[in-house]
């Protein structure tokens, strides 16, 4: 029995709404993880890949409550926190970081990048991004000048 939400009964704007990915999107990382997080075994209660980064993705996409997430995909809060362990492991591996994720090398390429974010998005001093998901960070309402002198100055 597939425990995977269907996801053909939801509209493409849904998906990202619940996953922060689009279907190609899905289907691309359960490609790309496929050999290394399938079942090891065909019992009647493995996972497929599909479901461990469905359930991943839903917990990245919406804070770490493990047990609505176990709810909504019909596992148990324990399989959650192995199948999050699992697949952080294999999206964190040594080949997939070199395949993917890229800094640069010189200081000419770090201010170059420095100042294309800073003229996108005014973030000083910032020379990569791994996620361009922004969130608003509101000033508290005690000190707010030391709150945002920090902040502009790349502090806290």
């Amino acid at each position: 029995m597939d425990r995977a939400p269907d996801l053909d009964n939801l509209q493409d704007g849904e998906i990202i709404e619940r996953y922060r990915f689009d279907r190609n999107g899905i289907d691309f990382l359960v490609a790309l993880l496929g050999q290394s997080i399938q079942p090891k075994a065909l019992r009647n209660k493995a996972l497929s890949t599909k479901q461990k980064v469905l359930i991943t993705l839903r917990y990245l996409a919406t804070g770490p409550i493990q047990l609505n997430d176990a709810d909504i995909h019909g596992v148990s809060q324990p399989t959650v926190s192995r199948v999050l362990s699992q697949v952080i492991a294999a999206l964190s591996s040594p080949e997939l970081i070199r395949r993917y994720i890229r800094l640069p090398r010189r200081i000419e390429e770090c201010r170059r990048n420095a100042e294309h974010i800073r003229g996108i998005a005014r973030f000083p001093s910032v020379i990569g991004a791994i996620d361009g998901t922004h969130i608003n960070i509101v000033a508290p309402h005690v000190q707010e000048e030391i709150y945002k002198s920090q902040n502009h100055q790349g502090i806290g």
